[in-house]
């Protein structure tokens, strides 16, 4: 609440959940590459966007 004046919006959880029920097809292996490519376009799209963190400074 602290961040945004509201609380957190859970759905990228429910995605999540939805995208892990998807691959119930899937080789342990395959699951597992298609779990991390998952991440990895998460995390570089968080870091393109920018963070909440971006206005403290760094002190030197």
């Amino acid at each position: 609440m602290y961040r945004h004046g509201e609380l957190r919006d859970c759905t990228h959880k429910l995605q999540d959940f939805k995208y892990c029920l998807s691959l119930r097809g899937e080789t342990e292996d395959a699951k597992r590459q298609l779990w991390i490519k998952r991440r990895a376009a998460w995390w570089a799209s968080r870091r393109l966007e920018g963070s909440s963190e971006d206005v403290w400074d760094l002190r030197t």
